[in-house]
């Protein structure tokens, strides 16, 4: 299903905006904008769905999604029961672009929470950090320039943090800023011809090193083979496939750049610890 776009503009007088949200669940819509937005789970449990990253939600969880990242909390069934009382809710903000494109966020203080930003192309999600929590909480009490400083404080401490995950894989086709500048045009080389067959030798010749050397530079680089990478970025680019389901698994196989569908099967299977018509049938849209 292709994600829907939703407008989350903020609107002129404002840079962002905050917004507490309580109801029986979440918007349960396969979506996406262009604001950055960060979102505290204060209720509720289910699946989140972030690019091709589909995991269990909890109470206390943080995501940093950056625009054009399709997502979507979906609740257990029992959020869905006629009679339930149960409640999901979460504080989220949206940054305007008047902010995130301002003179002021190229200051030096926002250096780290530009780079972290800049990872929030695959979606980040942090976890055990009560206070960042607790902190969002105290938003929507606050007004005016009093909360402008507390999304200020509360964007700091998401730059300090260490600790955190990336969702969406490489293969999802989002920018990373995790490859070394010697690696740029290799990865771009990747991410524009995976479809076809690749060769390491017309890999290694555009940093113009000779395939052996390459071979090991590579691996050392990214702790796996260049094979092995080329084929996490086909599955996760397949499992997007899967999950729009708008191709059938024949289609999906040669389309990710595999040339038969045994290898196909058997690569997914070893990432992903199932088949593909299984993935699709627990987590297609």
């Amino acid at each position: 299903m292709t994600p829907e776009f939703l407008d989350r503009s903020v609107v002129p007088e404002h840079s962002y905006a905050v917004t507490h949200y309580k109801a029986r669940h979440f918007f349960d819509k396969w979506h996406y904008h262009k604001q950055y937005e960060i979102v505290a789970i204060l209720q509720s449990t289910g699946t989140r769905f972030v690019g091709d990253s589909i995991e269990r939600f909890t109470p206390g969880q943080l995501v940093i999604l950056c625009g054009d990242l399709p997502h979507m909390w979906k609740n257990d069934k029992e959020y869905f029961e006629e009679g339930s009382s149960l409640m999901a809710e979460a504080i989220s903000i949206h940054l305007g672009t008047n902010l995130t494109d301002s003179e002021t966020f190229k200051l030096p203080e926002f250096a780290a929470v530009k780079k972290l930003l800049r990872k929030s192309s695959r979606g980040i999600l942090i976890n055990d950090q009560q206070h960042i929590v607790d902190k969002m909480k105290e938003l929507p009490k606050l007004s005016g320039f009093g909360q402008f400083i507390g999304v200020l404080e509360i964007l700091n401490m998401f730059g300090n943090e260490k600790s955190f995950q990336l969702l969406a894989s490489e293969g999802y086709l989002m920018n990373t800023d995790n490859t070394s500048m010697r690696m740029q045009k290799v990865h771009q080389y990747i991410m524009n011809h995976f479809r076809e067959k690749i060769q390491l030798k017309e890999a290694a010749e555009l940093v113009h090193m000779n395939p052996s050397a390459f071979s090991r530079f590579f691996s050392n680089l990214h702790q796996k083979s260049f094979t092995g990478y080329v084929n996490e970025i086909r599955i996760g680019f397949a499992r997007k496939l899967l999950i729009e389901g708008q191709m059938s698994i024949t289609e999906i196989c040669y389309e990710c750049g595999f040339r038969n569908a045994s290898n196909f099967n058997r690569q997914f299977r070893k990432l992903n610890g199932m088949a593909p018509t299984e993935y699709r049938s627990n987590y297609g849209l």
